[in-house]
């Protein structure tokens, strides 16, 4: 028997990652979940915890107690915070056999930050959007207007900010369709800077970003010193930042950067990467994701089940690998739809 602690099963790609563990070897895999409150992915689980935020000093001491108590072999985390706490502690963790998904500090300190990842592949001459870095609402306002606003939409988002937190487009807003349109993240410059609080100087630095207007990826990848597994997904359609309609296919345009930024970092493991098409069509990376990512069972269901050969490799257990070149067609479709459970009042 295999027991998996999953954290964060609250969120949206908890049902595929769980079917990703437990598809390979059915009755022989238990997953015990976390998550910071009650929330539908606990009933996915055999077991479930709810425990204290990840940065909380609490945090640890509770995957312990969990981990130990249930048997487990493994932690795999589905949170950005979480990752990032977990390998900070990895080393520890480690010393008192406790495994854990994820790489280590030296390279989640640079992924996590989208400021330091740019800087990083700056550094090593790989293309990336242009950007700058502001520290109060002046600055902002003033790096906004040089980035060429208003004839130009520029991005806007905190440089450590995960997922779609604080991200905006700033763009002259003139022919937005009340009736038809769903609000969006667009937003005019006067209007961003009456928001941001008045201070001297930010909570945390903002980054200021060309506009990437093309098509969208994300990208699945599994690496280890023997073995690599890319698969390249077109985010067909997306809501809220999560894929509903995706497209694999092969790119090797997309899977070439791939391969130079693990090189660049130093990534292994389960982890993805996102691109976006700028004005002249060229893929430009946008942030990677140093965990299992979201729409990852999509990889799984056409062949290739990156979450469980990160797992049984770390783990030092026989799978069977399939490289992507040996399912994808360009012309594989993927569909996202929701389902929900029913509880008594706030109760679940």
């Amino acid at each position: 028997m295999v027991t998996i602690l999953l954290t964060g099963v609250g969120s949206p790609g908890t049902q595929g990652t769980i079917y990703s563990i437990k598809n390979v070897y059915r009755g022989v895999v238990r997953v015990i979940g976390t998550d910071i409150k009650n929330c539908a992915g606990k009933y996915l689980c055999d077991r479930f915890y709810k425990v204290p935020k990840a940065d909380d000093k609490y945090y640890i001491s509770n995957i312990k107690d969990i981990y130990f108590k249930e048997g487990c072999n493994l932690v795999v985390p589905q949170t950005t915070k979480e990752t990032e706490i977990l390998s900070s502690r990895k080393k520890e963790l480690e010393k008192i056999k406790i495994k854990i998904l994820v790489n280590d500090p030296e390279v989640i300190s640079v992924v996590n930050n989208k400021l330091n990842l740019m800087e990083k592949l700056r550094e090593n001459n790989f293309d990336v959007p242009e950007f700058n870095l502001s520290r109060n609402k002046d600055e902002l306002k003033s790096i906004a207007l040089m980035m060429g606003y208003p004839k130009k939409i520029i991005a806007v988002k905190p440089s450590d900010g995960n997922g779609m937190r604080g991200f905006r487009l700033l763009d002259v807003i003139s022919d937005y369709d009340y009736f038809n349109e769903k609000p969006g993240h667009r937003i005019s410059l006067e209007e961003l800077y009456r928001i941001l609080p008045n201070k001297l100087e930010f909570e945390k630095p903002v980054m200021l970003m060309e506009y990437l207007p093309g098509k969208e990826w994300s990208v699945d990848c599994f690496k280890t010193e023997e073995r690599e597994c890319i698969v390249v997904r077109e985010r067909v359609e997306t809501r809220t930042g999560i894929s509903f309609i995706s497209k694999i296919e092969h790119n090797h345009h997309i899977e070439k950067k791939t391969r130079e930024i693990i090189e660049i970092i130093g990534l292994k493991g389960i982890f993805g990467l996102q691109f976006k098409e700028n004005e002249y069509g060229d893929a430009m990376i946008l942030e990677c994701n140093p965990r299992v990512q979201g729409t990852m069972v999509a990889s799984t269901m056409f062949g290739s089940n990156l979450i469980w050969y990160a797992i049984a490799d770390k783990l030092k257990m026989k799978y069977t690998f399939k490289p992507a070149h040996s399912f994808i067609n360009n012309n594989n479709m993927f569909y996202r739809f929701f389902s929900g459970v029913c509880g008594n009042g706030e109760s679940l």
